[in-house]
């Protein structure tokens, strides 16, 4: 997982696959998913204050993951990554407003 949150927006673009001897890029959909990824867990960091262990189902469970994906990613901050706002999802409430940039 540590590589695929230290992936750059240029990493991402760039990821492809060999189709017969033809580089095929990936699909937006495959981006998409990495930048959420990238995204919730920096979300995460601001919520409990420390790394996430991405094995621990008590933060990382189905309900959490389609609550940020649906309710907290905002897709337009992917080129920068940011959590603009940290929202506890076992309660609803905010816990702290935070900014990141690469």
């Amino acid at each position: 997982m540590a590589d695929v949150f230290t992936m750059t927006e240029e990493d991402i673009l760039a990821l492809g696959y060999d189709d017969n001897g033809v580089k095929t890029p990936i699909q937006q959909t495959q981006m998409n998913w990495i930048w959420i990824i990238q995204a919730s867990n920096l979300h995460l960091y601001y919520v409990h204050g420390t790394q996430i262990n991405w094995m621990d189902q008590q933060i990382i469970n189905e309900d959490i993951w389609h609550t940020y994906r649906s309710m907290c990613y905002n897709p337009k901050l992917k080129s920068s990554i940011k959590a603009t706002s940290a929202i506890n999802l076992h309660s609803n409430t905010q816990v702290n407003s935070a900014s990141s940039s690469r």
